[in-house]
C-alpha cells in the first residue's frame, strides 16, 4: 500500500492482538492503531478496509464494514458459503459500495500475458489446462494451531481457492468439480490429506490440478494448451514459455527446444532486472491500485464479488466430497 503514493494513505491497523499491531504500525508507519474494529470505522472512516483475518470472520467484518461506509478488499476466500457471499453481495449493492476479492495471482505479470495470449487466439482454439501447486510441509502443515485446519477441507481450504479462480479465468462456468485426498503424513493426524488431486470440468476445457504438502518444495505451475500451441507459466520465477510441436522428427523438436530455452533465458534476464531496477511489484500491489482506480473512477471491481462467490460455490462442491470421504 505504501507503494501507491498518494493513491492511498493507511489510516489504521486494526488486530485482536495489539502489542502485534503495534508492531507492524511501527514498522510501516501507520499513525493509529486499534484492537476494536468499531472505534476504527468511526474515528477514521476509511474508503477502504482490507479484510485479511481468519476465512470465518469474513463476512460479520464486511458487513460490519460496508454498513459503515467503507469499500472492502476481502483476502480469499471471500466467504465460508455462499449464503455469507450472497449476505454481502446484498448489502453492497444496498449502500452503494464496492467489493474486490483478492484473487491474487491473477495479477502475476506472466498469468495476465497469458489470459492476453489465448484471448488473442494465438494457440488456437483453448482445450484445456493443468495447474500444479506445493507448498512445503513447515508453512501450515506441520502446525497443529493453523487457522487453516479448520477449513472445511483442512488445508485445502486456504490453497484451494487459488486453483479454482485461476481455471475461471479460462473455464468459466465450471459445471462439475471431482477431488481425490490422499493421507501421506502419519506424524500429522490433524492434517486430513497432504495431497489432493482436482478434476473442473467446463462445457469444452478441463483443468485438472495437483496440491501437494508432503514435500519440502515450493512449486506453482500452469500449463495451458490449445489447438496450435501451449503455454506454461512459472509463477514464482514470472517465466512464460509459448510452444509450438507439431512434429516428433529431430529438427522441429530440436527447434522447438531451443526455442522454449531461449524463451526460458530472456524471461529470467527480464525479471532479474526488474527486481535490480525497483521496477517488480507484487500482486497485491497491483491489485489494490486496480481497486483504487475503479472506486476513483466509477468502473468495475478488478475481482467482483461475483467471482468470489463462484469460486465458493466449486469450492464447497470439493470441500463436501473431501468430508464425505474423511
Amino acid at each position: 500500500m505504501r507503494n501507491l503514493g498518494s493513491q492511498v494513505e493507511i489510516v489504521g491497523i486494526c488486530d485482536l492482538n495489539l502489542e502485534q499491531a503495534k508492531k507492524l504500525a511501527s514498522e510501516f508507519g501507520v499513525p493509529n492503531v486499534y484492537t476494536d474494529l468499531s472505534e476504527l470505522l468511526d474515528k477514521q472512516h476509511p474508503g477502504i478496509v482490507d479484510i485479511c483475518t481468519p476465512p470465518k470472520s469474513h463476512a460479520a467484518i464486511a458487513l460490519q464494514c460496508l454498513e459503515a461506509g467503507a469499500n472492502i478488499l476481502i483476502e480469499k476466500p471471500m466467504c465460508q458459503t455462499i449464503e455469507e457471499c450472497d449476505e454481502v453481495i446484498a448489502l453492497a449493492g444496498k449502500v452503494g459500495r464496492q467489493i474486490c476479492i483478492a484473487h491474487s495471482d491473477l495479477f502475476y505479470p506472466s498469468f495476465t500475458k497469458a489470459r492476453q495470449i489465448i484471448n488473442n487466439g494465438e494457440i488456437g482454439t483453448f482445450r484445456g489446462m493443468h495447474i500444479h501447486l506445493s507448498t512445503p510441509t513447515d508453512y501450515i502443515t506441520s502446525k497443529p494451531d493453523h487457522w487453516a485446519h479448520k477449513l472445511p477441507g483442512g488445508v485445502f481450504g486456504e490453497t484451494g481457492p487459488h486453483v479454482v479462480y485461476m481455471t475461471l479465468a479460462f473455464i468459466n462456468p465450471i459445471l462439475d468439480a471431482h477431488v481425490i485426498g490422499r493421507k501421506l503424513l502419519d506424524e500429522c493426524p490433524w492434517s486430513p490429506y497432504e495431497d489432493y488431486r482436482v478434476s473442473l470440468v467446463g462445457e469444452k476445457a478441463t483443468c485438472t490440478a495437483t496440491m501437494v504438502y508432503a514435500t519440502k518444495q515450493w512449486a506453482g505451475t500452469v500449463d495451458l494448451w490449445g489447438t496450435d500451441g501451449s503455454l506454461r507459466i512459472d509463477l514464482q520465477s514470472q517465466c512464460l514459455v509459448h510452444s509450438r510441436r507439431e512434429g516428433l522428427r529431430a529438427i522441429p523438436v530440436g527447434i522447438s527446444t531451443i526455442g522454449e530455452m531461449a524463451q526460458v533465458a530472456t524471461s529470467a534476464a527480464s525479471t532479474a532486472l526488474s527486481y535490480l531496477c525497483g521496477r517488480r511489484t507484487q500482486t497485491h500491489q497491483e491489485l489494490l491500485k486496480a481497486f483504487c482506480t475503479s472506486i476513483e473512477q466509477g468502473t468495475a471491481s478488478p475481482v467482483p464479488a461475483d467471482e468470489g462467490r463462484e469460486t465458493i460455490r466449486v469450492m464447497s462442491l470439493l470441500s463436501e466430497q473431501l468430508d464425505g470421504a474423511a
